[in-house]
């Protein structure tokens, strides 16, 4: 089996702090014993996220950095669309503006309900198909569009940009001035209109942009198995909550990790992918692991903080 822990590691000073007061013991068990099997290097400021990249990989993409292909495999789950069909995803976001710059806030702190999120959508799905793209309703606050000029376009994950400062991200690029041009129309229809207005009066976060990521096409050739995704750390390190990412943290090592050392114990194929801000490592167990490598954790033992340090 191969795991994919996304958010593994944080670049900031408090994310470092965080990790340097792990206690990960079946983590720290398994990792000497697995052999390298891919190092995906990269920084803080691509467009992906490592472990997007390592998933468009097992997707069969070239991974080029902000064409991920998730939309299309997400348009392929339901069933939408037809083969090697190239899509994005929408998602409703907050734009908040403060004295010198302005940040992204993601679709947690929208808590959209189910009637809001169609209210939403109905009102900005016309700026789409009158462009020409198709447009679907994905559920949970993100929705699918379909055009062919999506096959190859750059985008930043939606991932990357919360609580940042989006001019970073939103540099000129003659490749995506379609893109921005939708999102600047979404934000002149969004404005001071009556289901934000409600909303505001609610007290709750208002609906004023969009952000369009996660771009390409899946190939027509069979593709490999998918890792299992592991997304328990996202939300606190989006959030900078570095307390409930440790929680988390130690909550996989006794859940996911311990069935990775128990099976590779067992002699069975185990796979692992850690992937933090910058770089994503993969390593797996051998076909036929020797003797020692079957007694793992007897002997040696990682260095969990200096491992997620690499990250």
């Amino acid at each position: 089996m191969h795991w994919l822990i996304a958010f593994a590691a944080h670049a900031s000073a408090a994310g470092s702090q965080a990790a340097h007061g792990l206690s990960l013991p079946h983590l720290a068990a398994l990792w000497p014993h697995l052999r390298p099997q891919h190092v995906d290097e990269g920084d803080s400021s691509s467009l992906s996220l490592p472990h997007e990249r390592v998933w468009a990989r097992a997707l069969g993409l070239t991974a080029q950095d902000g064409v991920t292909g998730q939309a299309a495999h997400a348009a392929h789950l339901r069933g939408l669309g037809a083969p090697g069909q190239a899509w994005a995803r929408v998602t409703p976001t907050h734009w908040a503006a403060g004295t010198d710059q302005v940040e992204l806030r993601g679709p947690e702190s929208l808590e959209l309900n189910a009637a809001e999120e169609t209210a939403y959508f109905e009102l900005l799905a016309p700026l789409f198909s009158e462009a020409g793209y198709a447009v679907f309703q994905g559920g949970a606050g993100e929705w699918l569009i379909s055009q062919e000029g999506l096959r190859a376009l750059p985008c930043a994950s939606i991932d990357r940009v919360i609580g940042r400062p989006l001019e970073t991200w939103l540099k000129p690029d003659v490749a995506a001035r379609a893109v921005r041009r939708m999102q600047s129309e979404a934000q002149m229809l969004l404005h001071e209109h009556p289901l934000n207005q409600q909303r505001e009066a609610q007290g709750k976060v208002t609906v004023n942009s969009i952000w369009i990521s996660d771009t390409g096409a899946l190939p027509t050739a069979a593709q490999a198995p998918l890792p299992i995704v592991c997304d328990g750390l996202r939300l606190p390190a989006l959030r900078g909550d570095w307390q409930a990412w440790a929680a988390a943290w130690v909550a996989l090592d006794a859940t996911v990790l311990r069935e990775a050392l128990e099976r590779a114990r067992a002699g069975q194929p185990v796979q692992l992918t850690l992937c933090g801000e910058r770089h994503a490592r993969t390593h797996a167990l051998p076909a036929k692991p020797s003797l020692a490598q079957r007694l793992l954790g007897r002997w040696r033992r990682a260095d969990v903080p200096a491992l997620l340090e690499t990250l």
